[in-house]
């Protein structure tokens, strides 16, 4: 997994065919200064999760 995936807690809990499920806690490097989610953390967390599904349905044949 990629360093920063790494770093901020990321977590494939999960992958199928037909899903993927990943978590990452929330804490000072995916927070903004006043406790929200960041959203670059949001963004990473869904091209995460979508390039692990992606790659979980390629034809290996």
């Amino acid at each position: 997994m990629h360093g920063a995936t790494r770093r901020r807690g990321f977590e494939i809990l999960e992958v199928t065919p037909e899903r993927v499920v990943g978590t990452m806690p929330l804490h000072e490097r995916t927070c903004q200064p006043f406790g929200l989610l960041h959203g670059g953390a949001s963004l990473l967390l869904a091209e995460c999760v979508a390039f692990v599904g992606a790659v979980a349905r390629i034809d290996a044949d």
